[in-house]
C-alpha cells in the first residue's frame, strides 16, 4: 500500500473512533459502541510519533464532538439570533477545541509508551483518560460515562467512583481489547 493510502486508512480509523463515541451518546443511544469505540484510534496511534498521534487523536475528538454537539449551530441560530454563516464557524471552533482532549490523550499515551513500551495499554489508557477528564477544561463538559447513562449495571459504578470511574472502566475495556488484538497480531501470548 502506498503512503497516501496508509494515511487515508488512518484518517478513516480515527474518524471511526470519533463516530463510535458520538453514536454511543444519548441522542443516538448505541451505548455498546463505547466499549470498543477507542480501539480503532489505539491502532492508528500505535508506532506513530507523539505529534502524529496527537493529530489523529484530535481528529477523533473533533468528529466525536461535532457529532455529539451537532445541535449547537441550530441553537445559536434560533436562540442566539446569529446567521448560519456565523453559527457554523463557532460550532466548528467548539468541536475543534473540545476535540483536543482526545488529541492530548493520544499524545500522552504515545509518549509514555515510547518511554515504557512494556506497559500495557489496558492499564495506561484509563489512567491517562481519567486524568485528562479531571484536568482539561471543556466549554461543555462531558465524560465517556454519559454513553452509559441508561445502563443501570454500568452506571452504578458512578455511585462509587463518579462519572470518571465509568470512564476508567470503559477505557480499561477498550485497552484490553486493543492489547488482546495486538498480541494476536504480533503472535504473542
Amino acid at each position: 500500500m502506498s503512503g497516501r493510502i496508509h494515511i487515508l486508512w488512518r484518517v478513516g480509523l480515527a474518524s471511526l473512533a470519533g463516530a463510535l463515541a458520538f453514536l454511543a451518546t444519548a441522542t443516538f443511544d448505541q451505548w455498546y459502541l463505547m466499549w470498543v469505540g477507542l480501539v480503532p484510534l489505539l491502532f492508528v496511534i500505535r508506532d506513530r510519533t507523539p505529534g502524529r498521534a496527537f493529530l489523529y487523536g484530535w481528529l477523533a475528538g473533533f468528529v466525536a464532538n461535532a457529532g455529539g454537539f451537532y445541535w449547537i449551530a441550530g441553537l445559536l441560530v434560533r436562540f442566539g439570533h446569529m446567521p448560519l454563516a456565523v453559527a457554523m464557524p463557532l460550532f466548528w471552533l467548539l468541536a475543534a477545541y473540545q476535540g483536543l482532549i482526545i488529541g492530548l490523550f493520544a499524545w500522552l499515551l504515545t509518549l509514555v509508551r515510547r518511554r515504557a513500551p512494556t506497559l500495557p495499554v489496558t492499564l495506561l489508557a484509563p489512567v491517562l483518560m481519567t486524568a485528562l477528564e479531571l484536568c482539561f477544561p471543556l466549554v461543555f463538559p462531558w465524560y465517556f460515562a454519559i454513553t452509559q447513562a441508561w445502563i443501570r449495571p454500568v452506571i452504578q459504578v458512578a455511585d462509587l467512583a463518579g462519572p470518571r470511574g465509568v470512564t476508567f472502566l470503559l477505557v480499561l475495556v477498550n485497552g484490553a481489547f486493543y492489547d488482546l488484538l495486538e498480541s494476536r497480531r504480533a503472535r504473542r501470548p
